[in-house]
């Protein structure tokens, strides 16, 4: 039964109530002594309610306050997950043979800075392409490919002006919503001796992945897969692909070493729909909406899950201007292949709308 916490204007009346009870010759009104004692009152008692509120909150790990809820994944080693700095290449012109040494320097326009990781030599072109990380950790570091930087220090043999290539995976730190939910997996799937569900919860004690599922005898039995996915969905790089799996092999029971890491493989679904439409809305009009309306559908897929065309079916029917609908592709239901050779994951394809003769 739920309690009801009482306000100081209840407590109050509930004071000068009992009071006038007990002596009804007792003064009450606003301008009285009793009232302002009254009113003194209940403002304590009021606040005394709401730090046992405040406490009660306390004692669950999906309403506690940030503070406590670090205290709470604390006892459960987990903690909040430290940002990741992009990784990528860069991109010299040079010299045929020249070399780019560990440490070389390169600047954006908008002052951000990297570092290359490893040494590379130019190949016949005069290019080299050396691995390089951001020096500071968020999504700051994330460039297009292309993106134009300038060397502090040229290398011998090579030009001041570069470029960026791949240079993403760069994650801010985690949040306290993220955390929350992982502690709260972990306290309702305790960890089992490396079951379906202990190694996704693995994997996403790993910075700068975001979600993880399991596939279990995906390649014949005594075998676990896992698939990674990176901060806002996007796909993770080669780098955290490793980081995973060097973080598995500490974490899985001694007989589960046939695992793998991987990235899910996307495959974009084709949606045809003809479509007669309510007086005053335009195809234009209508066909933004669904796309944007099957954004989101496609977007709460998981790896392996299969799109249904009568879920499709639905959401278009529902979007204003729609007064009758025929879903001319996908035919019938989308599976996602998963076996031995690849994880699909279903996405929004080219989006087709045609007006009914």
């Amino acid at each position: 039964m739920t309690f009801t916490l009482k306000t100081l204007p209840v407590i109050r009346d509930d004071y000068l109530r009992e009071l006038s009870s007990n002596d009804s010759s007792q003064h009450i009104t606003p301008d009285s002594d009793n009232y302002q004692h009254a009113s003194a009152v209940g403002s304590v008692v009021e606040g005394t309610y709401s730090h046992q509120a405040w406490l009660r909150r306390q004692l669950s790990a999906e309403d506690c306050d940030d503070d406590i809820l670090l205290l709470y994944a604390r006892d459960r080693g987990l903690s909040l997950k430290p940002a990741t700095s992009a990784q990528g290449r860069m991109v010299l012109q040079g010299l045929a043979g020249a070399t780019v040494p560990v440490g070389t320097i390169g600047l954006r326009g908008d002052g951000s800075s990297y570092r290359t990781t490893a040494e590379a030599v130019a190949d016949v072109d005069g290019v080299a392409q050396p691995a390089a990380v951001a020096l500071v950790a968020g999504t700051e570091g994330n460039a297009a490919d292309g993106t134009a930087i300038t060397l502090q220090v040229a290398p011998e043999g090579f030009q001041l002006k570069a470029t960026l290539e791949g240079m993403d995976g760069g994650q801010p730190q985690e949040t306290i919503a993220s955390l929350r939910a992982r502690y709260l997996e972990l306290i309702r799937r305790p960890p089992a001796g490396g079951n379906k569900y202990d190694w996704p919860r693995w994997a996403k004690q790993v910075p700068g992945v975001e979600q993880a599922w399991c596939f279990p005898t995906r390649r014949g039995l005594g075998t676990v897969d896992v698939v990674i996915l990176a901060a806002n969905g996007a796909l993770p790089s080669a780098e955290l692909i490793e980081a995973v799996r060097l973080y598995l092999a500490e974490q899985r029971n001694v007989t589960g070493k046939n695992y793998l890491v991987l990235a899910p493989t996307l495959q974009p679904v084709a949606i045809h729909v003809r479509l007669k439409l309510l007086a005053g809305y335009t195809r234009e009009q209508v066909a933004a909406a669904i796309a944007s309306a099957l954004q989101v559908y496609f977007g709460r897929l998981i790896p392996g899950e299969t799109a249904i065309k009568s879920s499709i079916e639905t959401i278009i029917s529902t979007l204003a201007g729609v007064s009758d609908r025929e879903v001319i592709a996908p035919a019938g239901n989308v599976a996602a292949t998963v076996d031995a050779n690849v994880v699909e994951w279903l996405t929004l394809g080219v989006v087709t709308v045609e007006l009914m003769p």
